[in-house]
């Protein structure tokens, strides 16, 4: 799947935030789901490491599991003919250290060579 798809993600100023009441902070922060942050920062890391966007021929994936973080990716060359692929596996509190060692290991690979040929 692209990076971060199907996640809701929400953002409030500090101004913001300090004007809410205690009831709409509360409910708002129980939307917050600290193992699908976790995986949206990971799924990030990834696609800032390879400069890729949301056209870019990136597959990644992170998921929570038994406490830990599980991430996946694939770089595709744009006919499709080749792949690379690369994991990594960790603590969610070291989701983004996890997405940027996965995006630096497909660059190893030469992702780069394969995402964007005329560079």
């Amino acid at each position: 799947p692209a990076v971060n798809q199907g996640m809701l993600c929400m953002q409030l100023a500090n101004e913001s935030a300090s004007g809410l009441s205690k009831e709409l902070r509360g409910k708002l922060s129980a939307l917050c789901d600290q193992e699908e942050a976790a995986c949206f920062f990971a799924e990030r890391a990834v696609a800032e490491v390879l400069s890729g966007d949301c056209h870019s021929a990136i597959a990644i994936f992170a998921e929570p599991i038994n406490g830990k973080l599980a991430l996946a990716a694939e770089v595709y060359s744009p006919d499709g003919s080749k792949m690379l692929s690369a994991s990594g596996l960790g603590a969610c509190c070291e989701a983004r250290n996890i997405g940027k060692q996965v995006g630096e290991d497909l660059l190893l690979q030469g992702a780069a060579k394969l995402l964007y040929p005329s560079d």
